[in-house]
């Protein structure tokens, strides 16, 4: 556990004020966002270990479950009727091509706005079971322009793919919620190794988390280790002074030598700070 006491946040050498710090223990609200249209074998473990480790949660915890497809359609409003939420998990049936990069400003958007709104912890889970290949946007061989010989999509696998993450790390990153992947049964070609980077890349610039899942038998613990993360994550709100000169600062993080040691903080490099928000 860290407490307020234990954290400073320092802007040009100085203390700024955080406003709000809700930490584990305190009412969450989280975002399930399920794209599973692949193997069944691999959605049916996933599900089960999903349900599994919602029923370890806590009574602060509230779940809203998401269909992140095309475009993102809710399954399940928030709720912490455990079973209600196991029953909604176990009926949703998806097919059809994987919708993880189509959804996903759509899904931190809504998010965002809540965190906005409140003052609890929420956090997004996007459970995937995602091809580069099986998108609607054809990345496995995108559009050439066999008029320009400078094209480079005809020479390097997954121009495209990268070119579509980097667009979408660039809007996200206005959005405050930590974004974690879980992605499983992922496949080792050219253009997938391409595409996790590209999830890793995504989920770091909200300070998120991708774990990833190569086998059946690793769903259940990949779902621990991500639960885990989601349980000791904080949601800190602090004032930056205002300032004569728009244009990127730092904020330095500094912890206590006490609690130095015993943990290991995980957030995002890049902050969108809208000018109205400094004071």
């Amino acid at each position: 556990q860290i407490d307020r006491g234990s954290l400073s946040l320092l802007f040009d050498s100085k203390k700024i004020n955080i406003t709000k710090q809700a930490k584990p223990g305190t009412p969450t609200l989280v975002f399930v966002a399920l794209d599973l249209v692949g193997s069944p074998t691999i959605s049916k473990t996933t599900k089960l270990a999903l349900s599994y480790q919602i029923q370890q949660m806590g009574p602060e915890y509230w779940v809203c479950l998401i269909s992140a497809q095309e475009s993102i359609t809710v399954i399940q409003s928030p709720t912490n009727d455990k079973q209600l939420l196991q029953d909604k998990i176990y009926e949703t049936n998806q097919i059809g091509k994987a919708g993880l990069l189509e959804s996903i400003q759509a899904l931190m958007d809504l998010s965002s706005s809540v965190l906005n709104q409140t003052d609890i912890r929420v956090l997004v889970l996007l459970v995937t079971d995602s091809d580069a290949k099986n998108y609607r946007n054809d990345y496995e061989n995108p559009t050439v322009n066999d008029s320009d010989d400078q094209d480079l999509s005809r020479r390097f696998v997954g121009r495209k793919l990268q070119e579509d993450i980097s667009r979408l790390s660039e809007v996200i990153l206005t959005f405050a919620v930590p974004l974690v992947v879980v992605h499983v049964g992922p496949e080792d070609d050219d253009l997938n190794l391409i595409y996790r980077r590209g999830l890793i890349q995504l989920a770091k610039t909200v300070g998120g988390h991708v774990l990833t899942s190569k086998s059946v038998g690793d769903i259940p613990h990949t779902f621990q280790e991500a639960f885990n993360w989601i349980n000791n994550s904080f949601v800190i709100d602090c004032v930056v002074p205002r300032r004569e000169k728009r244009g990127p600062f730092s904020i330095k993080i500094k912890l206590e030598s006490s609690v130095q040691s015993k943990v290991n903080l995980s957030y995002p490099t890049r902050l969108f700070l809208p000018l109205e928000s400094q004071k």
